[in-house]
């Protein structure tokens, strides 16, 4: 085995010391390490775990990244080299866009650039009411979208940008700055640094199935019957019986789910009645949302094809003219084919 060189880096750690650099190749070192992410040993796994986030310097981000597609790593390989890279790119340079955000709603997020700042070259290229409506053709829903994008991207990158300005959309390449360098600038949270991180792996082909789940094939019906078996007591789930969230209430007793202590309450379900209504209730607001972001994206077609076409009329030579109208078609047929799903949404839901 090879624990002896971690212990010893771990002791020059513990110590303060500095961990001796490996003499052979990182390309070679990491294929090692990988390796024993899957060794028999739990020792082994950890201390290889322990190296790769801590130690392993002279390796990149992109070559851990390189090991997550390779199809022989087994569960606990690719679970443990996805934490490696999770904590790797907490410190990693992200990049920075150099803004704050105005009014917001999907497809539409107003940027105000900060003034005179030569570190984001972005702000004197944007203006204040402008709004970033897609990246990349992909329509942003939120400024956490557009975060999102940005911090998934590195310092020096461009971001393909798709910009309402003046009622016209304009293509933009936006250089991006340094996220460290931002002055008040959110704090980038361990969930928003793995959202973050999947969007860039998602742009390098880097897609991780999730793992089989106990509880795939389970029913409605079994989840009703398990919530309401037949000889359970009315008085059990009344509804004005509060438990806190911690617990949930069954038909003769209470079942802790967590360790919190939150004073807040809920009430539990009267009866299967009661959840289907609620479902209606979700499934009207989901297809709320569905149709304020069908709106939105319906609107930026609208926009391109008015410009399209009206550059289409200015236009005199023929070449041009056929790809002008061969992007208005295919517009128009995304505008057709949104129009004709909007169609299937429930004006009203009734049991």
């Amino acid at each position: 085995m090879k624990i002896d060189r971690y212990i010893m880096a771990l002791g020059l750690v513990l110590g303060g010391g500095i961990a001796p650099v490996m003499a052979h190749q990182p390309d070679t070192r990491t294929r090692e390490l990988v390796n024993e992410l899957a060794s028999q040993a739990w020792l082994e796994r950890d201390l290889a775990t322990h190296e790769l986030i801590n130690f392993a310097e002279d390796i990149s981000l992109d070559e851990l990244e390189h090991f997550l597609l390779d199809p022989a790593l087994t569960l606990e390989q690719r679970t443990r080299l996805v934490f490696v890279c999770v904590q790797r790119f907490a410190e990693h340079p992200k990049g920075g866009l150099g803004v704050s955000f105005g009014q917001v709603s999907p497809g539409s997020i107003e940027v105000m650039p900060i003034e005179n700042n030569p570190r984001f070259p972005a702000s004197a290229m944007l203006n204040p009411g402008d709004a970033i409506a897609k990246v990349d053709g992909v329509m942003m829903m939120s400024t956490l979208d557009l975060r999102l994008e940005i911090l998934s991207r590195e310092p020096g990158e461009v971001l393909p940008v798709t910009v309402i300005r003046a009622g016209r959309l304009v293509e933009m390449e936006l250089p991006l700055g340094s996220f460290n360098e931002l002055v008040g600038g959110t704090r980038l949270d361990p969930i928003e640094a793995r959202r973050a991180l999947e969007r860039r792996w998602a742009r390098k082909g880097i897609v991780l199935d999730p793992p089989e789940t106990i509880g795939s094939g389970i029913t409605k019906e079994h989840w009703a019957r398990a919530a309401f078996p037949p000889d359970a007591s009315p008085n059990a789930r009344a509804t004005t019986r509060r438990v806190p969230t911690a617990m949930v209430t069954g038909p003769h007793q209470l079942v802790r789910t967590g360790p919190s202590l939150n004073p807040r309450r809920f009430i539990p379900w009267a009866s299967p009645e009661r959840i289907y209504e609620r479902a209606v209730e979700i499934m009207m607001i989901l297809a709320g949302q569905r149709k304020q972001v069908d709106d939105a994206h319906r609107g930026l077609l609208e926009r391109e094809i008015r410009q399209l076409v009206a550059e289409l009329e200015a236009l005199e030579n023929k070449h041009d003219t056929q790809r002008l109208q061969a992007q208005i078609d295919e517009l128009s047929r995304s505008l057709d084919a949104l129009d004709a799903q909007g169609n299937g949404l429930p004006a009203e839901a009734s049991p």
